[in-house]
């Protein structure tokens, strides 16, 4: 066991070094592609989207820190039907969202960000909503299945580099905002992919005990409530300062 944390103590340190070099390059390359407005537009539009995938995921990841280690006790019934009914509250959530953002975005960009530039640009974020709160959501999931290491590798390694690629790519071919942001998403979509993946051969179907009650799901949601709104003032108290640089520095 305690090799066993080692080792994935370790894969998660190396991820997240891996991390912060291809977060370097990755800003060092959206600077040449964008220049500083579009940049500036690109950090504003993120950090909009995380905020609202916070309320997507709705503190469903950490709960399952705690349901399905106890499922698993159970021997493993159950998991994962309650994957796919959490996958799909997030997934209705998040496309309840995009919707509201899209027809928002021009009193969001007015009364808000107080440039009439940024409709466009909350409105091609929305593309990006539902794949990224998917993201959060599925990453929460293979760390609750005690596999650290694969989500850290996913989402600090994989994710960016494809990320970085495509930057590379698009700075040759058609730089500009909406390619950053169409980037962005198919980075995110194939780290949902690979999550999903994952997910699908750890809790494979069983036929005879994928059910889980009703009571079971319920005091689920209801253990997601409070962590949700930890993770909403972790979320705001994080990128206040980050936001108002941004827009201080786009306007």
């Amino acid at each position: 066991m305690l090799g066993h944390v080692s080792r994935q103590g370790a894969a998660v340190f190396l991820s997240r070094g891996a991390s912060l070099l291809l977060g370097i390059a990755s800003t060092i390359l959206l600077s040449r592609v964008l220049g500083s407005t579009g940049l500036g537009q690109f950090r504003l539009g993120s950090v909009v989207v995380q905020i609202l995938a916070t309320f997507c995921v709705f503190g469903l990841p950490r709960a399952l820190q705690r349901y399905l280690p106890i499922l698993e006790t159970r021997g493993g019934g159950g998991s994962r039907t309650l994957l796919v009914k959490s996958s799909g509250t997030v997934i209705a959530i998040s496309l309840a969202l995009s919707a509201a953002l899209l027809l928002g975005a021009p009193a969001l960009a007015t009364y808000y960000f107080h440039s009439a530039k940024m409709t466009n640009v909350m409105r091609i974020f929305c593309i990006q909503l539902p794949i990224f709160a998917l993201f959060r959501f599925l990453a929460g999931a293979v760390t609750a299945a005690k596999r650290f290491d694969i989500a850290s590798n996913i989402t600090n390694i994989l994710s960016p580099a494809i990320f970085l690629s495509l930057l590379a790519l698009l700075a040759l071919v058609y730089p500009g905002l909406y390619g950053t942001v169409a980037a962005r998403t198919l980075s995110q979509l194939a780290a949902v992919v690979c999550l999903a993946v994952f997910l699908m051969r750890r809790y494979p179907k069983l036929p005879q005990a994928e059910m889980v009650l009703g009571d079971t799901f319920k005091s689920y949601l209801i253990l997601s409530i409070p962590l949700f709104f930890i993770g909403l003032g972790y979320q705001l108290l994080s990128q206040d300062r980050k936001s108002t640089r941004l827009n201080s520095s786009h306007l």
